[in-house]
């Protein structure tokens, strides 16, 4: 169960839709103060997120406390720790001309990104091995429309000699708004994925190939949210068939 915990708090942070509005100019953005995820089995989590204006300072779970540092309106820096081991993580965000051109997390890992003009973002993730020398593990393209986060083509580059692993994820969204967009710097983190949306996902499909010897094998698989809305169109309670600790259906709860 512990394990469990560990995991559904590192999906929590780092892949998981909070959700914002699409306007970072508002004088008073409507922004998450505490969001509770139960599972099938009652299991539950309680997260508080604290702010200053619209700058996130932590985010805080029974499992994980997460600083975030900010240089000229851009986060620079998160600092994760786990409560369970007493271990910390620090990602480091690196900017050209405000947009995101690396993120590194100290002795892990390195993502290098290059942003094109037809909307897309190419990019590379090295792990960081023996003395911090890189080790490709795969590359690809994101694809960014209508304030949206809306595909993810990667190929991996550490398979078996003669093997092609390519996947491919893409989101559906809704109208309406996710607060986390309101988070000030929030949406140039490309390496949350989805959560940087103006609007929430509903759909997400996953399509994996792998190709060796003449063979390509395929499998796709698509989850849904079902959100409900309060009465600024924002989300109050989701709930995602996306089964990630083994006990079906996820339920959050945001607070405001």
């Amino acid at each position: 169960m512990k394990k469990i915990n560990q995991l559904f708090s590192i999906f929590l942070f780092s892949v998981f839709s909070f959700y914002s509005c699409s306007n970072d100019s508002i004088e008073k953005p409507k922004l998450v103060a505490k969001m509770v995820t139960t599972n099938a089995n009652g299991t539950g989590t309680t997260t508080i997120f604290t702010y200053v204006g619209n700058e996130i300072k932590t985010t805080d779970n029974k499992n994980f406390h997460i600083d975030f540092q900010y240089e000229e309106g851009l986060i620079v820096r998160k600092i994760i720790f786990d409560k369970s081991n007493k271990s910390t993580e620090t990602v480091d965000y690196t900017y050209n001309l405000g947009k995101l051109i690396r993120s590194e997390s100290l002795d892990k890992f390195k993502i290098k990104y290059t942003h094109n003009e037809n909307n897309t973002v190419t990019y590379q993730k090295f792990l960081l091995i023996r003395n911090r020398s890189e080790q490709k593990e795969y590359h690809g393209v994101l694809y960014l429309e209508n304030d949206n986060f809306s595909k993810d083509e990667r190929v991996y580059d550490n398979t078996v000699a003669g093997t092609i692993t390519e996947s491919e994820i893409s989101y559906d969204y809704d109208a309406q708004n996710n607060p986390i967009y309101n988070i000030k710097g929030f949406k140039k983190l490309l390496d949350h994925y989805q959560v940087i949306s103006a609007n929430n996902s509903i759909i997400s499909t996953e399509v994996n190939t792998t190709m060796k010897d003449d063979k390509v094998i395929s499998s796709a698989k698509s989850y849904f949210n079902t959100i409900k809305y309060d009465s600024d169109n924002y989300p109050k309670e989701q709930i995602s068939d996306r089964n990630f600790d083994g006990f079906g259906n996820l339920k959050t709860e945001y607070f405001y």
